[in-house]
């Protein structure tokens, strides 16, 4: 199979992955104590932290198997990226504020000043595996669809992405980490905007597009997927943006209004959003 990569490509590929391991080398200069590492010492301002928590919800699958989804189901596609919306207000109203204001660095520090230490260690052996888990075929999956890409092995794509995203934490830590998610959002969303104008371009428009439409494509409820879904689908997205390992985002927050600002605007962004980033597939 012919490959349609070119060295341009690769050279793109490669400059980004040094800006991102460059952004850890350069954020070594904040790193003084613990709360630096942790939670970028609360000086991470709260558009960054935000855009940081909306890129958090994106993955090799958004593109892939959440278009896929959109692609055959219809307008019911949308709803996997537009139901963080009501995770974040539920975020917003319970969790934001009194994150931030437990004056915690990491949820384990909380556990144990909360419930002791037996409590504590319990929760560290029993989280740890499953997040080594997540970690690794969330890294199996970028490293696949690269593979497919650029025609790289996988065992390679795995070691050199892996040390990427080792490198920028480990060197610049939270501030690291805010701000390589904040400059992805800075490269995809416009290329998205960009994406779904040529899109409705070249269908005629947005009244072309609804009316080439298949009959129940714009009813959620119309396809093999229903309203059980829906609901079982919003528990699992309030659960999955709510849950501890989301917590760093408000505990980085310099305020309690920063922190609730910072879901705001993940409301704002998962909003449109969900249209940008799904019409595509949805008019393809």
């Amino acid at each position: 199979m012919h490959s349609s990569v070119h060295v341009i490509d690769y050279v793109v590929l490669v400059c980004y992955l040094l800006l991102m391991a460059g952004i850890g080398a350069y954020f070594m200069r904040f790193m003084r104590v613990g709360a630096d590492f942790l939670k970028g010492g609360n000086r991470v301002e709260w558009w960054v932290a935000g855009m940081a928590s909306f890129m958090s919800g994106f993955s090799v699958w958004t593109f892939t198997g959440g278009a896929g989804f959109a692609y055959r189901q219809g307008v019911i596609g949308v709803f996997l990226m537009f139901l963080a919306v009501p995770a974040f207000l539920f975020g917003y109203v319970f969790y934001a504020q009194a994150w931030r204001r437990s004056r915690v660095s990491t949820v384990v520090e909380y556990i144990r000043s909360r419930f002791g230490e037996g409590t504590h260690k319990t929760f560290s052996w029993l989280t740890g595996p499953s997040q080594l888990m997540f970690g690794s075929v969330r890294l199996f999956a970028l490293s696949s669809f690269m593979s497919i890409a650029l025609g790289v092995p996988v065992e390679y794509l795995v070691i050199i992405c892996g040390l990427v995203v080792l490198a920028y934490t480990v060197l610049g830590g939270y501030w690291a980490v805010c701000f390589t998610d904040m400059f992805q959002f800075m490269f995809l969303f416009p290329i998205a905007c960009v994406l779904m104008v040529l899109s409705l371009a070249n269908v005629g428009g947005l009244s072309s597009f609804v009316a080439q439409a298949p009959a129940g494509y714009f009813n959620p409820f119309a396809g093999d997927y229903g309203w059980l879904f829906l609901i079982v689908y919003t528990v699992s997205q309030t659960t999955g943006y709510n849950n501890f390992g989301n917590a760093q985002r408000y505990f980085c927050a310099d305020t309690e209004q920063s922190a609730k600002r910072i879901a705001v605007l993940c409301m704002i962004l998962f909003t449109i959003g969900s249209l940008i980033f799904y019409l595509p597939p949805l008019i393809a």
